[in-house]
């Protein structure tokens, strides 16, 4: 049977537990490394204050160390088939923790990639504390290893970016988002025109959309106007070159001397 937590015991784990995941994707341990410990925090805590303190570590930690995109999600795919056989309490009811984990993260990556929060200002600057850029990698990531069979956040967020028929942002947030898109496109461009982008738009629209964001002047940054110009022939080519997270942030944001 599922553990059934109370709401304070469901409170503490997870402020427990969100340090200490953390705490682990941060370290320079192997990837085999990082799934082994976060397999066995998972056997310990089978409970849906594990799954959310698993997704805000990982956010958290993908934010701080963007480069960390990448191996996060890697030590996490292993783990796909055992997580499915596991029953939790959610709410009463009862789930995969696999799948509560799925529903947590991209209704975790959905707020923070469309700014839903309420009373929050708009991130509108292009620089390396903006957490929509840091979290559009992440969604990369997770489409380029795939850890989830379908997700639908990451190209919705790509659509709005790239300003395809029937999709657009606010003006304030365009440059963001066309950067954000930018670093998609950059790491997982050729799975994402394969599984969704060419399918539903066509090459053509999308390689057009990503010259319009340059001839409109839509990025500002230099260093990001310079990954565009990298996504365009890129996508002009069919993405041959696929860069590591890290690579392509540091085209945007070059680590500090």
């Amino acid at each position: 049977m599922p553990i059934v937590l109370t709401d304070d015991e469901w409170d503490e784990q997870r402020a427990t537990l969100v340090p200490r995941i953390e705490e682990v994707f941060a370290s320079d341990k192997s990837i085999s490394e990082l799934a082994s410990e976060i397999g066995s925090i998972v056997e310990e805590y089978p409970t849906s204050a594990c799954t959310e303190a698993l997704v805000s570590a990982i956010v958290n930690a993908n934010h701080s160390n963007p480069a960390k995109a990448d191996p996060i999600i890697q030590a996490l795919v292993p783990h796909v088939a055992a997580w499915q056989a596991i029953d939790i309490d959610w709410a009463g009811s009862r789930g995969t923790f696999y799948d509560v984990f799925s529903v947590d993260l991209l209704e975790l990556l959905k707020t923070i990639l469309f700014e839903t929060q309420l009373h929050q200002p708009k991130r509108t600057k292009v620089e390396a504390t903006n957490l929509t850029l840091s979290t559009a990698l992440l969604s990369a990531a997770i489409i380029k290893h795939g850890l989830f069979k379908a997700v639908h956040v990451p190209y919705g967020f790509a659509y709005d970016a790239l300003k395809l028929p029937g999709y657009g942002s606010s003006k304030s947030r365009s440059e963001v988002l066309a950067v954000g898109a930018c670093l998609q496109l950059s790491t997982a461009g050729k799975l994402m025109m394969e599984k969704n982008l060419e399918q539903v738009f066509g090459k053509e629209k999308i390689v057009n959309a990503l010259k319009a964001l340059k001839e409109n002047g839509t990025i500002k940054h230099p260093l990001g106007l310079d990954l565009l110009d990298h996504t365009i022939e890129n996508a002009e080519a069919d993405f041959p070159r696929s860069y590591s997270a890290g690579d392509a942030w540091a085209k945007v944001f070059p680590p500090s001397n």
